[in-house]
């Protein structure tokens, strides 16, 4: 027989008492996000209730499920804490009804910050940082440094992560918080991170941030665990071509597409437009676009189910276990239909109650929340503001130059001699070279890549010393200052005529 434990606790965590008289409806669990609103109601007087003691607005709650499922001491399956509560008469019965909030609710609440400090920047080695440029760290070093401000900014924190928690995503991002609240921050995190992550915070209260799981965690027999199955197939949030702005500064503007002809082909071109600010290199922008692309490419699948229980029932299934970001597989389904479900399917959300849960998933779109944001970057980025009239098509930018007066290429590694013009008018020179003469061009820019003006570029030379390079506006590229040993190139650039 399943059965439920309330503890009741102050906002410190001491414990107070526990609740014999409390029932309770159900609640929600939602992927990069996490328990949402519970409402449980006392069988109590209306004028002698405990308020001001066990009935206290923050006040945690504790919800602990026993069941043939769970070890002896019960599994917890909501952490909350009180945000409302209303005694009432109604008739003959006489109450309170008491509204609690997961504590992922409390990350919206609170700004990311250091002291006084609202401006937090990526920082290769410690995450986050103020003060300095912002360095591209790897996404999960920043997640893990978002709540560790959590942790020493706000008061009774409670929200926390583990050493076994996050994973490395293998992407970084370099960017720039700026008066944002930490569940804001998180899913920024989780935009620039690859398509198939997410994160959660259960009622453990601990963050998880994770890829989804390359094997199924549950496996729903069909006649079984469930006899109904409602599947919605949808190409309204298909996306095939990025375009990705930085938005208005000229000298650091990114502006970039990323398209995938296979999906223009089933569904014609459908365009997003994702500017952003606060992006100020081009790995950061690639980061967000092709997670983009990776996740709505595809036609939705939207899938709800009910799973009954499996107190008192054989056929129903372990409820509890069902969680936000876990995966499920079907059996027993006919062959055409489990064509639908080839994939490993991610649970969205769960909705809990006491015999069964309806769990919604997705299986091949994992963009909970991402319109919220992005509506929300574009109020504040403003949108189109000081955007290029257009992006460069060319995906082989580099141009190998006719090199001059005894130059060649060094080799070994080191780029050879190149230019490109970028989609901003802006001239990049780049490559390393030897062995020719100094006072003498290197080679000589053609029409269209060349200044107004003569302008002069300190580079490196062989013997860790500086050297210089001119470029005239006949397109000439002078070595003034040039060693035969080695001479780069890179990191010129300058504005076309």
């Amino acid at each position: 027989m399943k059965k439920y434990i309330f503890k009741i606790y102050k906002s410190n965590g001491n414990y107070i008492t526990s609740w014999a008289d409390a029932s309770f409806d159900g609640f929600m669990k939602t992927m990069n996000g996490g328990l949402g609103e519970c409402r449980i109601k006392l069988a109590r007087p209306f004028d002698d209730f405990g308020e001001g003691s066990d009935v206290k607005l923050n006040n945690k709650v504790e919800i602990i499920c026993s069941d043939g499922d769970t070890a002896s001491t019960g599994l917890k399956i909501y952490s909350g804490f009180i945000s409302n509560y209303t005694p009432f008469i109604d008739g003959g019965d006489e109450g309170v009804e008491i509204i609690c909030l997961g504590y992922v609710s409390k990350l919206g609440t609170s700004i990311l910050k250091n002291s006084a400090q609202i401006e937090l920047k990526t920082n290769t080695a410690a995450g986050l940082t103020t003060g300095v440029t912002a360095s591209a760290a790897e996404v999960r070093d920043v997640v893990t440094a978002i709540v560790d401000r959590y942790q020493a900014e706000t008061q009774n924190p409670i929200v926390n992560y583990s050493s076994t928690s996050t994973e490395d995503s293998g992407n970084t991002i370099t960017y720039t918080f700026n008066a944002k609240m930490y569940n804001e921050a998180l899913d920024i995190c989780r935009q620039y991170s690859p398509f198939n992550w997410w994160w959660y915070i259960g009622a453990d209260n601990i963050l998880k941030f994770k890829p989804k799981p390359g094997l199924a965690n549950h496996t729903f027999v069909f006649g079984r665990h469930f006899k109904a199955i409602k599947v919605e197939k949808n190409m309204e949030n298909v996306v095939n071509r990025v375009l990705f702005s930085s938005g208005d500064n000229p000298d650091q503007q990114i502006l970039k597409l990323y398209s995938d002809a296979d999906s223009s082909d089933l569904y014609d071109d459908r365009w997003k437009i994702i500017t952003d600010n606060r992006v100020s290199v081009s790995a950061t922008a690639d980061n967000a676009g092709e997670a983009e692309l990776a996740e709505k490419k595809n036609a939705d699948i939207k899938t709800t189910i009910e799973i009954l229980d499996n107190n008192g029932n054989p056929d129903g299934y372990d409820i509890e276990s069902i969680n936000p970001g876990d995966t499920c597989k079907f059996l027993n389904l006919n062959t055409i239909t489990s064509q639908t479900f080839s994939e490993n399917i991610v649970i969205k959300s769960v909705s809990y109650t006491p015999d069964k849960v309806v769990i919604e998933l997705e299986s091949l779109s994992v963009s909970t929340g991402r319109e919220i944001i992005e509506n929300q970057r574009k109020i504040e980025a403003g949108e189109a503001t000081g955007r290029a009239t257009s992006y460069d098509t060319d995906t082989d930018k580099w141009i190998a130059p006719t090199l001059l007066n005894s130059w060649v290429n060094f080799g070994v590694g080191l780029s050879p001699a190149g230019y490109m013009k970028d989609s901003l008018g802006f001239v990049h020179l780049r490559g390393t070279v030897k062995d020719g003469n100094d006072n003498a061009n290197i080679f000589v820019l053609p029409a269209g890549y060349r200044p107004a003006y003569q302008m002069l570029f300190g580079i490196n030379i062989a013997g860790s010393t500086h050297g210089r390079v001119d470029v005239k506006a006949d397109g000439s590229v002078y070595g003034e200052a040039t060693s035969a040993t080695h001479t780069s190139l890179n990191g010129i650039i300058f504005k076309v005529s």
